[in-house]
């Protein structure tokens, strides 16, 4: 009996603690604009998404300071998911009981989770999310600052265009978004110009991927669309140079080009072999701001910020931008009628109807001096 009163008690005090924050956190955001960050911090995602919020954290900011208003009057609740759909829900609870006036979530797994509690709120939405369906999930509340599978198909389809591709293999690891990409993007594609494609998924769990490239390497592809990210890709990459399919042309997605740009295990010729999609924040010239936010943001932070964070970034000062118009009633409506924008990963335009990002990706490769440069798609052959 003593033993249960033991345990009773240590669960009330553990919920008392919870209750007592929960409210402490009410009184401080009590008459600001709470900004609710639901992401992954540590986890598989976070060598990516690790550091979003803080370029959130720093947009917002210096918005703020643009705008002659005081620094504490938007805030962060910012909460690690561990690119865990279950943990994101509980995430979503947490800010539930403190409120919030905007949403930023993401990835996929998680935002597809927690979108339908979360567009009960009729509050914004930032997606950090490549698919497409999740997206569409979210309606006239969601809007997508973010480079996206849409975008990126559209710079592989003008590839095709180019080199006159006729068989195709997409070739990517087995996860869902990649699945939608084919399905939603590569094979309509494909069916609407009468082009012969085919879908090759690897298991990302494995290192090993010399069998299954050898069967990309029988089908004889005039193009290998390559689709993937972390260890397993970089092995997939491997692969597809070890079997010299770089000679039927292989294009890989957008963070990429920067990845193996900066690889030291990863040999010149190698890097020279491929084609990358690129956005205008990864190209090597970047926009006027880049050069600027990339020396602040380690200064800040002490590491270097990917393309993730200097969209984060510019969402941030959206966010300010009509936060100082509209107050705490801020919508998503509001928050496009603020662009066109120029941000540090370029003109951004959102489409007015889906609240889409709406930018061009480009074709890239690295050249001789091992620099990322865009490709002069009329010369390819």
């Amino acid at each position: 009996m003593k033993k249960i009163l033991i345990t009773i008690c240590c669960i009330l005090a553990f919920i008392g603690v919870v209750v007592y924050n929960i409210q402490h956190e009410q009184k401080i955001h009590a008459g600001k604009f709470v900004v609710a960050v639901n992401m992954p911090l540590t986890g598989p995602s976070a060598t990516y998404s690790g550091n979003e919020y803080k370029g959130l954290q720093m947009g917002i900011e210096d918005e703020l300071t643009a705008q002659g208003l005081p620094l504490d009057s938007v805030v962060l609740d910012v909460k690690d998911n561990r690119s865990d759909a279950t943990t994101g829900l509980s995430v979503l609870k947490l800010h539930e009981m403190k409120g919030f006036d905007a949403y930023f979530a993401g990835p996929t797994n998680v935002l597809d989770a927690v979108i339908p509690q979360l567009i009960k709120h009729n509050k914004p939405i930032f997606y950090r999310v490549w698919a497409q369906d999740v997206f569409d999930k979210g309606g006239q509340l969601g809007v997508r600052i973010y480079s996206n599978l849409r975008m990126e198909s559209e710079a592989v389809f003008k590839f095709i265009e180019q080199t006159k591709a006729k068989r195709i293999i997409f070739f990517a690891g087995n996860l869902s978004l990649y699945n939608e990409q084919w399905k939603y993007f590569i094979e309509p594609y494909c069916q609407k110009h009468n082009l012969d494609c085919d879908k090759v998924f690897y298991n990302v769990t494995e290192r090993d991927l010399r069998t299954i490239v050898m069967k990309v390497k029988e089908q004889n592809p005039d193009l290998v669309v390559a689709a993937g990210y972390g260890l397993s890709f970089y092995q997939a990459m491997i692969n597809l140079y070890q079997q010299e399919l770089f000679g039927k042309k292989v294009i890989a997605p957008t963070n990429y080009s920067a990845l193996i740009v900066s690889s030291d295990e990863v040999s010149d010729k190698m890097k020279q072999s491929f084609y990358f999609i690129a956005d205008d924040y990864t190209l090597p010239e970047g926009t006027p701001q880049k050069s600027t936010f990339i020396k602040r943001f380690k200064e800040k932070f002490g590491v270097y910020p990917v393309y993730n964070d200097a969209y984060a970034y510019d969402a941030g000062h959206l966010i300010v931008k009509a936060y100082a118009k509209k107050g705490k009633n801020v919508t998503t409506d509001d928050i496009v009628a603020e662009t066109p924008y120029q941000g540090v990963t370029g003109h951004i335009v959102l489409d007015k109807e889906n609240r889409d990002l709406i930018s061009e990706h480009y074709i890239v490769h690295v050249n001789a001096s091992g620099q990322i440069e865009k490709v002069d798609l009329g010369a390819i052959k």
